[in-house]
């Protein structure tokens, strides 16, 4: 049994609402929580919160996530100055998972008097903030997780009930799907029937790009500089040549570019951040050191947020209806209704969609890299974009494509690929 104790949302002050609601981007932040908690797959029996409409709100939030959706009702005994004592006599007694939201200084005198059988500081709720209590066998309780805004995404509460059927390497989807479809960029077919791997698969760019903005994100150094950095260790990677004199520049600048290698290499990002403010920021910051044009921007974006949003287990519904609303794609079709007439292209306007219709006409990671293959277009692209959002959403790669791409994979790019997994780990997620 699991108790998840959460802090609502960032509210308006009494003097501008009565009734204090939750804030735009309390709203926000509690559905970045909300999205989070729902990877750890807690088994909910009910959702209780107070009478006030600041937690009524986040509770209808946490529902909505949460799949199963738990039942939400409202309960006296939980506002900010409200004895804890009831609350304590009830969580000794349940034996279904329970979530409660509340208030401060309520919910910090119930986790302290939980594990520690007394009122002292504990834990710093802030607005958002989930921790999550089970009972030990002697009696009390324990503090097996926490999460919030603020906590990194490792720190998902339900940790060991969620067990990944893939491998687990974050960020490897995308660079499989370049491997993958390296062979036939050049020679594009029109069929989801080939060899995943030949003796020709290799990286290209797309991985070097890929393990670059990995590797900015894991030291804190500049993307520029990351890019530029990788880019010249493997300059026969395959770029295109406006980049290549771009990696070489003595003072290199954007050069308006609206390719797709703003979309390809930015799937790291859409891993590492907890919000979706971040996550379209950061995206941003990626493409513009090159691709600058709103399209290239725009790509980076979607491809970013569309992995973001299925590794926190929103529903292909919802990503399609967020990409298409938000950016303008249109993600309509089906891959069959597609391939006859795609052809070879390098923007991120012409490749994008391609790769999330891909993605969301299929069932599992290696039909989406088939689709995207088959669609006898950019094929390594394509399959590098598709794929990086299909590992986020069915939580890995088979680990014989794992096993393929590190065979293929050179040391020290497959050292980044083993540090950013240790630092962003993949949840057992299934879009």
């Amino acid at each position: 049994m699991r108790l998840y104790l959460v802090q609502h949302g960032q509210a308006f002050p009494a003097a501008e609402h009565p009734d204090r609601p939750l804030t735009d981007p309390g709203r926000r932040e509690v559905a970045t929580v909300a999205a989070l908690l729902a990877r750890g797959q807690p088994r909910l029996a009910r959702i209780v919160h107070s009478g006030k409409t600041r937690a009524r709100q986040t509770a209808e939030i946490l529902a909505d996530y949460l799949n199963p959706s738990p039942p939400v009702e409202a309960a006296t005994g939980l506002d900010p100055h409200d004895p804890v004592e009831p609350w304590i006599a009830a969580a000794n007694g349940w034996t279904e998972d329970r979530l409660l939201v509340g208030h401060q200084p309520f919910l910090g005198k119930l986790v302290s008097r939980l594990v520690l059988g007394e009122e002292r500081a504990l834990v710093d709720y802030r607005p958002g903030t989930v921790v999550c209590l089970e009972p030990t066998s002697a009696g009390d309780w324990r503090i097996v997780g926490m999460l919030g805004p603020a906590l990194p995404v490792a720190a998902v509460a339900g940790g060991d009930r969620a067990e990944a059927t893939e491998a687990s390497d974050a960020m490897i989807g995308a660079i499989a799907g370049d491997i993958i479809g390296s062979v036939y960029e050049q020679h594009p077919i029109k069929t989801t029937d080939f060899p995943l791997f030949q003796p020709r698969s290799r990286f290209t760019d797309d991985s070097v790009l890929t393990v670059a903005i990995a590797d900015a994100i894991l030291t804190g150094q500049p993307y520029l500089d990351a890019v530029r950095d990788w880019g010249r260790r493997y300059p026969r990677a395959g770029y295109g040549g406006t980049f290549f004199q771009w990696l070489f520049a003595a003072d290199p600048r954007p050069y308006h570019s609206w390719g797709n290698g703003s979309a390809m290499r930015v799937s790291p990002v859409g891993w590492a951040f907890a919000a979706e403010d971040e996550v379209l920021r950061q995206a941003r910051l990626t493409a513009e050191i090159t691709h600058d044009h709103p399209e290239g921007i725009k790509g980076a974006q979607a491809t970013a947020l569309a992995v973001y949003l299925a590794r926190t287990g929103a529903a292909k519904t919802t990503i399609r209806a967020r990409i298409q609303r938000q950016f303008g794609y249109d993600l309509a079709g089906t891959v069959d209704a597609l391939r006859p007439g795609y052809t070879f292209d390098v923007s991120c306007q012409g490749t994008v969609p391609a790769a999330l219709i891909a993605f969301l006409d299929a069932e599992s990671y290696e039909q989406t890299v088939r689709n995207a293959v088959s669609l006898g277009g950019d094929s390594d692209t394509l399959a590098c974009i598709a794929g990086g959002i299909a590992e986020a959403c069915y939580g890995g790669v088979p680990e014989a494509i794992r096993a393929e791409v590190r065979a293929r994979l050179a040391p020290d790019l497959w050292r980044v690929v083993e540090a950013f997994e240790h630092r962003y780990p993949v949840g057992a997620v299934r879009c």
